[in-house]
């Protein structure tokens, strides 16, 4: 019996896959990348009217976001452009782009055999799509930087009556009088120096939950002061702009806020020494704040 082993030949032009580390296609998809920032300057280069109406679209949208926002610090208003304009961007180029992207992609992850006409996609479609993000952020950032200007309260022509008692904390002193039941009955109840009768301490557990509840934060209290104002006074102020000015154009305004909401939350906890502690703590805080201590 003839035990010559038979030789089984693979059929011609067939080919056994190789297999690829992934570093490999990692590599091959950086390349993917880096012609697509080569086709950011072929964008910028074949831009065109639909562009010149991106841009429009993203003015208006920073323009509109200032005013909304008119009062805070450019750095929120700014914020809010980049997240909106991009967001748009993404939307309005995402169907364009997106499908010839993601499949150029996938392809050159699977292999390197369409490596040039993949590279070529991605020059024409990231590409776009990256200088359609950057130019509609600059314009957005342009539109809120002129609405900025435009709408931000000017502090010289703000009513007296509104800018009284503010030291050089950008903060009315005035707010630290609300702040005083609160404390009043957290300090008996601490009662630090054993100087309170227990009769008094315990008229002050019982207080002291309905002091906190009904502390105001720097927002309502400027909300509430603005609109008395505004019921007298024969020409009125902006409320929203000079709230968001009084209270979110400086850090010391959104601390207040902080803590005077952490203060409301503690009625809801036990009336003893170590609350009142934390209470007194808290104040301390917010009085540094209003004098600048």
């Amino acid at each position: 019996m003839d035990r010559t082993a038979l030789t089984i030949e693979a059929p011609r032009g067939a080919s056994n896959p190789v297999k690829e580390d992934w570093t490999d296609k990692a590599l091959r998809e950086a390349h993917l990348l880096k012609e697509g920032a080569k086709g950011f300057v072929d964008a910028a280069q074949n831009a065109d009217l639909t562009t010149a109406g991106k841009v429009v679209l993203s003015i208006g949208v920073g323009l509109g976001l200032a005013y909304l926002s008119r009062g805070r610090g450019f750095g929120r208003i700014a914020g809010r452009t980049i997240g909106t304009v991009s967001g748009l961007a993404f939307l309005s180029d995402v169907a364009v782009h997106g499908k010839e992207v993601g499949s150029a992609a996938i392809d050159t992850w699977k292999s390197p055999a369409n490596m040039e006409h993949n590279s070529a996609v991605m020059r024409k479609h990231l590409g776009e799509f990256a200088f359609d993000t950057t130019i509609m952020s600059a314009a957005g950032l342009a539109g809120g930087s002129v609405g900025y200007k435009l709408f931000h309260p000017n502090r010289a022509a703000i009513p007296a009556e509104l800018t009284t008692q503010i030291g050089k904390t950008g903060i009315r002193q005035d707010y630290a009088n609300k702040l005083l039941p609160a404390g009043y009955y957290a300090n008996i109840v601490r009662n630090a120096e054993g100087k309170f009768s227990p009769e008094k301490i315990a008229r002050a557990q019982r207080e002291l939950p309905g002091a906190l509840k009904s502390v105001e934060t720097y927002s309502q209290y400027w909300h509430r002061e603005i609109a008395a104002f505004n019921s007298n006074a024969p020409q009125k102020v902006d409320a929203v702009a000079l709230e968001n000015y009084f209270v979110h154009g400086g850090r010391g305004g959104r601390r207040l806020n902080k803590i005077a909401s952490e203060l409301k939350r503690m009625a809801l906890e036990e009336a003893n020494e170590k609350t009142a502690t934390r209470i007194m703590e808290k104040l301390g805080q917010a009085q540094s704040i209003i004098y600048g201590q």
